[in-house]
């Protein structure tokens, strides 16, 4: 039998920080949590973009600090600097999903999204302060730090909608845990990317 091709599937969920699949965070409230999931084929990358709302999304960027910001499809707003690193607050424009393809999907995963209706309000230095951590990736021997952006201490501040974010990469069996599906629901010739958003419930 024919297997079925999904382009996208979607669903939404009600939890707590531990039931949130994908994120890593240090936060251990007892709030629940709003989380929208979609994980779509690449072959359905530009139909998935060209849909996509920018109206009030913003993005956070950790940068190095010789990196040279000239991203034409973000409007640089602020810069810091922390733990060595160049932040980057940017107001993301509708070009930057739309020139998304197959080969350079990467460019999708490297920010950290959020949506804001009153981000003139935002105290950014205190955000960032309370959102950033460092944290250790260990692979045998190889340790090293990394700086990253805790998505519920970030969803926490009342001026942010929601939080946003990309991955790549992932198996096929475990987005297929992720979304409770039957196994071999999906492709495991087909490159996925998932997308979760988060807001308060």
């Amino acid at each position: 039998m024919k297997r079925l091709k999904y382009n996208i599937i979607s669903q939404k969920i009600v939890a707590g920080y531990k039931d949130i699949p994908f994120i890593k965070t240090n936060n251990n409230s007892n709030k629940e949590y709003n989380v929208f999931i979609e994980i779509f084929d690449t072959d359905y990358i530009t139909s998935f973009f060209k849909t996509f709302d920018t109206f009030n999304l913003y993005a956070v960027l950790i940068l190095d600090l010789e990196h040279i910001f000239t991203d034409v499809n973000l409007t640089l707003i602020s810069k810091f600097n922390v733990h060595n690193k160049k932040i980057a607050i940017a107001k993301v424009e509708s070009d930057f999903f739309s020139n998304v393809n197959y080969n350079n999907r990467n460019e999708v995963s490297k920010p950290f999204f959020f949506r804001s209706n009153d981000f003139e309000q935002l105290n950014l230095d205190k955000v960032l302060s309370k959102s950033l951590y460092e944290r250790e990736i260990v692979s045998g021997s190889f340790r090293k730090k990394v700086l990253t952006i805790d998505p519920l201490k970030l969803v926490a501040n009342k001026q942010i909608d929601t939080v946003v974010e990309f991955y790549l990469n992932r198996t096929e069996a475990f987005l297929e845990d992720v979304l409770k599906l039957k196994e071999h629901v999906l492709d495991v010739n087909a490159d996925y990317i998932s997308k979760i958003e988060i807001s308060l419930r």
